[in-house]
């Protein structure tokens, strides 16, 4: 959980694709996967609806998150119905090999690694290229998979 203008500067500030949510900071338990494209849209859909919300708002993404200041002048942002909560997820024990054959055969953007449920990272499509190009010997740009 955070605030709105965190959760903004997030997004705008970040070349990353998407990411992962988990159940608390404390546990890294996987909870689901958000676009920063779905974020802008669920902010603006938001704001659009006349829903009353400002930079202190806090950002949600579990229904049951419990929120620690309960200050009615602040209003709680939810964008769970906004995020994935089934995204693709391999084990850290994974071998490459299945890593890059989930892509392949997929079509995969990223992969969130787990273990025990507990977010330890993420395989993008270009971390997964540049692993077969360091292989094969050959520029990760001039390898395709659809």
């Amino acid at each position: 959980m955070c605030c709105l203008v965190t959760a903004e500067g997030l997004v705008e500030g970040s070349s990353h694709f998407g990411f992962p949510c988990v159940m608390s900071m404390e546990s890294q338990v996987l909870a689901g996967f958000i676009t920063r494209k779905e974020i802008q849209d669920a902010l603006r859909q938001i704001r659009s609806t006349g829903h009353h919300i400002v930079p202190e708002s806090r950002v949600v993404f579990l229904h049951h998150m419990r929120i620690a200041n309960t200050d009615s002048s602040v209003n709680t942002v939810n964008l769970r119905g906004f995020m994935d909560e089934t995204p693709f997820q391999i084990s850290d024990q994974t071998s490459m090999e299945t890593v890059v054959e989930m892509f392949r055969k997929m079509g995969l953007r990223q992969l969130l690694v787990t273990h025990n449920a507990r977010v330890r990272g993420i395989i993008t499509k270009k971390d997964m290229l540049r692993h077969v190009a360091e292989i094969e010997h050959q520029d990760p740009n001039a390898i395709r998979y659809h």
